[in-house]
């Protein structure tokens, strides 16, 4: 694994972009407890992409002095038909997962010996997710930092209820009307 560190003598002679998902995680991979490492200014850099309202204006904060460019996601309406729902709620465990056990924990408490199914959409196939999100009723988002979030997007477009997180990147979307 390349760590970021290991290339700044690239970037420093090169004309450079960068595609920045999720601002939260730009120095996840120095050790700032275990270092005074500071982030060096790029003469080369061009400037940064990114992909939400919320990110804009993280790395606008962070990087006064850069160019900083958001680009919309796009998709394709076609991926996800509108299926008869089924008494199914979905969700992805990878993130904030103890959350995630204490809600269907009381939510199987609460509904005891029902038809209701609990499915887990984590590391399936992008088209094995979304069958299931077309004949889930409910996606649960435990999104907890994300740069946008694209699962529960997903969810909506499944016509799923999402209710959880928005991660701050899916604030844009994550409103009363849709969530």
């Amino acid at each position: 694994e390349t760590q970021v560190a290991n290339l700044l003598p690239f970037f420093k002679n090169n004309k450079i972009v960068i595609y920045n998902q999720n601002p939260h995680y730009t120095f996840s991979s120095f050790k700032p407890f275990e270092s005074d490492f500071r982030y060096p200014q790029m003469k080369a850099l061009l400037g940064i992409i990114t992909v939400s309202a919320f990110s804009l204006d993280y790395l606008s904060d962070l990087f006064p002095e850069n160019k900083i460019f958001r680009i919309r996601y796009g998709f394709n309406f076609e991926n996800y038909p509108i299926k008869k729902k089924q008494k199914k709620i979905c969700f992805m465990n990878r993130k904030l997962s103890d959350h995630l056990s204490a809600v269907i924990g009381t939510l199987k408490y609460k509904l005891g010996h029902s038809e209701w199914k609990f499915v887990n959409i984590d590391n399936k196939s992008h088209s094995e997710a979304l069958d299931i999100m077309a004949e889930s009723s409910i996606f649960i988002s435990t999104s907890n930092i994300e740069g946008f979030g694209i699962p529960p997007v997903e969810a909506i477009l499944s016509n799923c209820i999402v209710i959880g997180y928005d991660g701050f990147g899916g604030s844009e979307f994550f409103k009363n009307d849709f969530t």
